[in-house]
């Protein structure tokens, strides 16, 4: 398994709010954007928007236990710079959330962002990723979640550090 592999699978393992997976995987393609050059440094700047269904690893509702369905609107802005075997790179991805708990008929509705920043060199490969969110259910409970994950991949492929620090709540009206 190579290490980029590695950290889009660690990254899909982590998406617990949905989009972290999608973010990922536009954060470490580049394929059609158009080349800057500066000081030797080739760099790409990507906008992606979109609209889909929630990602299967949303997961259930922490008020009820229920499985959410519903659509997202994203906006994904990447950018990366290379030079030489080093790249670098900055993202974020907002998303807008219209959802329904399976269970109970809640329909919830919300924002969500997500930011992170990677380096990819010799020796090491170094992620941060952050995710704040949002949703407010027509009951009047609201979901709120946190997650600050970091990892270091060295070049043999081992993690030599990683952390992963979720905080996921509700509140209900009463």
């Amino acid at each position: 398994m190579t290490p980029d592999s590695e950290m889009r699978g660690g990254l899909a393992r982590r998406a617990r709010f949905g989009g972290l997976a999608i973010v990922a995987a536009a954060a470490l393609a580049v394929g059609g954007a158009a080349p800057a050059w500066a000081g030797g440094a080739q760099t790409y700047t990507e906008h992606v928007r979109g609209s889909d269904q929630l990602d299967p690893d949303f997961g259930p509702n922490p008020c009820t236990g229920d499985a959410l369905t519903g659509t997202q609107q994203e906006n994904v802005v990447d950018h990366e710079t290379v030079k030489d075997a080093d790249i670098r790179g900055i993202f974020t991805e907002e998303a807008w959330v219209a959802t329904t708990d399976t269970g109970t008929g809640v329909t919830y509705s919300g924002h969500f962002t997500v930011a992170g920043n990677y380096i990819l060199n010799q020796p090491d490969q170094i992620n941060t990723f952050t995710f704040s969110g949002n949703l407010t259910g027509s009951d009047g409970s609201v979901i709120t979640g946190h997650e600050v994950t970091h990892f270091v991949l060295g070049a043999d492929g081992r993690v030599r550090i990683s952390f992963d620090k979720v905080r996921l709540s509700c509140e209900i009206a009463g």
